[in-house]
């Protein structure tokens, strides 16, 4: 990304008192932002506040290309950070007790705020095992539209048929996982058998097996366990798909999955000089996202015989000699072309192949009764392998850049949700491919109707 593409951001570094009124102009746009993160108005005007602060205390030594993506990007990383230290401080394990009582008492679901989750989330990963990750992984990564069915089977290397109860065993995981998280806390109430498995704990995931299998033999922590699960049900899995994407701290091509649903659902609508560009604040992250292998080197062939290069044999005598004639040696091989001669091959640009599947569904709609997304997939190859490939989204008067990642040699992304406004259009799709040599390629897959549905 950069100032001269998209001819919007600040193509240089600010000093204090320009951050100071940078934060100023957009203060109202980040605190409604924040405040749709976090879920409450009083930790949205905190972290806004720290935003500030942060920028005073250090400012970036960077240019900023886009102002709203940099002030999103720092108040999400504020609030990752906080979500983490709340979850390792000793008082966040009665605070959560209490909040899993209070939301099992209650009949309506869906009052629990993101951080809320995320507190949640980030007690349970040290309790999850590694393939428990990667199922999370896998389940968010197909309720966000990225993967199907049969392709998230194929990633945790399940049949199709097991597939949905692996899922429907994963709410159970992670509510143990949390309770479990819960039970280690250093608190008067933590049981003597727990205590124990916690002075034992091994690798990843084993102290959450510790501390189920030790709660299966105690009375007393089983119950507690009994008393809190709903109310883990009901903060975890209530909560969007992307918020819980972009918080989560996975591996292999899984986190790859996860980091696009969330640049895709977490995307902001930026206006600049008359025009709208909508640009997804997860965008930082996705560098993170696991690079296609690069290409094997291929075996390169001897240059053509030219003219110049072909060694004449001298002329036979009339006279036969009775001798045998010396074998002579093989020739050298001619010197190695000029730089550039034999660049051509290095130069090709990439190719994208797309099928008539390329896009999933032709339509989507923006009112939730119907598919709101569609999943885009190409296959993109080059001779010195693929630095990058994006694709972009035109509607109306908006231009919406997403990164495309790859998993098992097939780059995805996702088109859509779109707001209201929007409905009656059509979304223009293309892909561009950049390769390692610097060439690229770019490939128009057709349009997507937004409908008022």
């Amino acid at each position: 990304m950069s100032a001269e593409i998209y001819d919007l951001g600040i193509p240089r570094r600010l000093s204090r008192a320009e951050l100071t009124l940078l934060c100023q102009q957009n203060r109202a746009w980040l605190l409604a932002y924040c405040q749709k993160r976090v879920g409450n108005q009083h930790d949205a005007e905190d972290t806004v506040q720290a935003v500030f602060e942060k920028l005073q205390r250090r400012p970036p030594r960077h240019p900023i290309v886009n102002s709203r993506v940099f002030l999103a990007t720092v108040a999400l990383n504020l609030i990752k950070d906080a979500a983490r230290s709340e979850a390792r401080s000793p008082r966040s394990a009665s605070y959560a007790m209490e909040l899993l009582d209070q939301l099992a008492a209650e009949d309506e679901v869906g009052k629990t705020s993101s951080l809320d989750a995320k507190r949640f989330i980030e007690m349970a990963k040290p309790m999850l095992t590694a393939r428990q990750l990667d199922v999370l992984a896998c389940y968010l990564a197909l309720e966000g539209g990225v993967l199907t069915e049969q392709e998230a089977a194929l990633e945790l290397k399940l049949k199709p048929s097991a597939l949905r109860g692996t899922f429907q065993r994963l709410p159970e995981d992670v509510g143990e996982a949390i309770v479990a998280a819960t039970l280690s806390a250093d608190d008067s109430m933590r049981c003597p058998g727990v205590t124990k498995a916690v002075r034992d704990a091994g690798p990843h995931g084993r102290l959450g097996s510790r501390i189920n299998r030790h709660v299966k033999s105690c009375t007393v922590c089983r119950e507690r366990q009994a008393e809190t699960l709903e109310g883990v049900h009901k903060a975890v899995f209530v909560v969007p798909i992307g918020m819980l994407g972009t918080f989560l701290t996975l591996k292999k091509t899984a986190s790859a999955a996860v980091v696009a649903v969330a640049a895709v659902t977490s995307a902001l609508i930026i206006t600049h000089g008359g025009t709208t560009t909508e640009q997804g604040v997860a965008m930082p992250v996705t560098s993170a996202r696991i690079a296609s292998p690069a290409a094997q080197p291929e075996n390169t062939t001897p240059p053509p015989v030219t003219t110049s290069t072909v060694v004449t044999k001298p002329p036979v005598a009339t006279t036969v000699s009775p001798a045998p004639q010396p074998v002579r040696p093989p020739a050298p091989p001619p010197p190695p072309p000029p730089a550039g001669h034999g660049q051509a091959r290095a130069g090709e640009p990439p190719t994208i192949a797309a099928g008539p599947d390329a896009i999933e569904y032709r339509q989507i709609g923006t009112r939730g009764r119907c598919r709101s997304s569609t999943r885009v997939k190409v296959g993109v190859t080059a001779p010195d392998g693929v630095a990058s490939v994006r694709m972009s989204v035109h509607v109306r008067d908006t231009t919406l850049a997403i990164p495309m990642f790859n998993l098992g040699g097939t780059w995805y992304s996702q088109v859509g949700p779109f707001p209201h406004r929007y409905a009656g259009h059509n979304a223009d799709v293309t892909v561009e491919a950049v390769g390692r040599n610097g060439q690229s390629a770019t490939k128009s897959l057709g349009s997507v109707a937004v409908t008022e549905c």
